[in-house]
C-alpha cells in the first residue's frame, strides 16, 4: 500500500449475545448495502477493508473479513458443533 491507498474501518461489536437472536441492535442488508455504495464511491472498489472491535479492552483490537462465500440464516455456522 502506499499513501494514497485507502483503508475502510469497519467497526463491530463483539460478544453482545450467546446466540445470534440476543443480538437487537445491528444493522440490516439493506442498510449495510447502501453504506458499502456509499463507501465505494467516496474511496473506490479497490479500498481494504478492516474490522476494528471498539469493545475490546485487552488484547488486539484489529482484524479483517474472511474471503466472503455467503450469508448464513440465524447464525447457522458449519463450522460450529
Amino acid at each position: 500500500m502506499n499513501d494514497t491507498d485507502h483503508i475502510a474501518v469497519l467497526r463491530i461489536s463483539n460478544n453482545q449475545g450467546y446466540a445470534a437472536d440476543q443480538v437487537t441492535n445491528g444493522v440490516t442488508l439493506g442498510d449495510l448495502l447502501e453504506q458499502i455504495q456509499d463507501a465505494v464511491d467516496q474511496y473506490g472498489d479497490d479500498t481494504l477493508v478492516v474490522t476494528k472491535d471498539f469493545g475490546n479492552r485487552y488484547g488486539a483490537n484489529w482484524g479483517s473479513l474472511p474471503r466472503f462465500d455467503g450469508v448464513t440464516l440465524n447464525g447457522d455456522d458449519e463450522d460450529e458443533e
